[in-house]
This record gives structure tokens, C-alpha cells and sequence, in this order.
């Protein structure tokens, strides 16, 4: 299961999992695909992957479960998920407040804990967080999305001290 499936990182994460022999995936994205999205996943499936698409807001715990169940129901038991999904609401300091901040940390943060929630039945479930660089260093203007990457880090580091299995990337 990949959020932020159908754009950018999570579709490029897809191509590379076929091209190394994945046959089941999903991809999860806020938005319906549009058509650039819908040929790329058609050459996903003429690789021989069986790929389900499914509009899901990660941050809304409803519909990341019922995404999840449809997902085992179409494809199968669950391996785990590959959270890529997220938003730039950029703004100096100054300019930040507390609904930009609540923009950027929905889709990461929120979303992150959702998945975990979801996968926690399923011990052998890996959670691959997508986080940034942003959150090591700081960005100018982007203390929100380095705030929403710092707590993906945090995610994984206390999943893995309670025998979980995460990773967080700082890309």
C-alpha cells in the first residue's frame, strides 16, 4: 500500500517495486488519478501487476480503514504501507499559523498514525515512512512540513522500540 500513490514519489516507488517483482499494490491518493496517472498505472499492470487505485484522504482514520480492508479484500493480506503522502503550505515564520500548521501536519503526521493504528494487528506489517531532510536541518519557510516530518521520524523511532517494524527516510 503506497499514499501518495498516484503522484510524484509514491508513483516512482511503484514503478521501482514492480520493476524488482511486486504484483500486488496499492495506491492510495487524496484525489482521483488523472490521466497521465491512470496510463502510468496502466503500464504498472502490463508489467504484470495487479494494481488497485483508491481515492482515500489518509488523514481521515475512516476511510484509511475501510481503504485497508478493501485493499486485503482485493489483493490480499496486507505486507504493509509506504506513507509518501503529504502538503507544502509554505510560509516564513511570520506567516505561519496554526491552520497552516494543521494543513501539513494532517497528511503526515495524521496520516502516519492512522496507518499505524490500521497495521498494529498485523505484527509482521512494516510502516515506511517518507519523511524529509526538512526535519534534520529546517527549511526556510517550511517549519510546518519540517514539524510534520520530525514527528514521522518520531513514529518510526517509538514503533520500533515497541518491537514494531518502521523505517523513516529523510529524503
Amino acid at each position: 500500500l503506497i499514499t501518495g500513490g498516484l503522484r510524484g514519489l509514491g508513483l516512482a516507488v511503484a514503478q521501482w517495486l514492480v520493476s524488482r517483482g511486486a504484483r500486488r499494490i496499492a495506491l492510495l491518493g487524496r484525489s482521483a488519478a488523472r490521466a497521465d496517472q491512470r496510463a502510468a498505472i496502466e503500464r504498472l499492470r502490463a508489467r504484470g501487476a495487479q494494481v488497485l487505485t483508491l481515492q482515500t484522504d489518509v488523514a481521515d482514520p475512516q476511510q484509511v480503514q475501510q481503504a485497508i480492508a478493501t485493499v486485503e479484500r482485493e489483493l490480499g493480506a496486507l505486507s504493509g504501507a509506504i506513507h509518501a503522502a503529504g502538503l507544502l503550505d509554505d510560509a516564513m515564520l511570520p506567516g505561519q499559523d496554526a491552520a497552516r500548521f494543521a494543513r501539513a501536519l494532517a497528511p503526515k503526521t495524521g496520516g502516519a498514525w492512522n496507518l499505524h493504528v490500521a497495521l498494529r494487528s498485523r505484527p509482521g506489517a512494516i510502516l515506511v515512512l517518507f519523511s524529509s531532510v526538512a526535519a534534520l536541518l529546517g527549511l526556510p519557510g517550511q517549519a510546518n512540513y519540517a514539524a510534520a516530518n520530525a514527528g514521522l521520524d518520531a513514529l518510526a523511532r517509538w514503533r520500533v522500540a515497541r518491537g514494531a517494524r518502521a523505517i523513516s527516510i529523510n529524503w
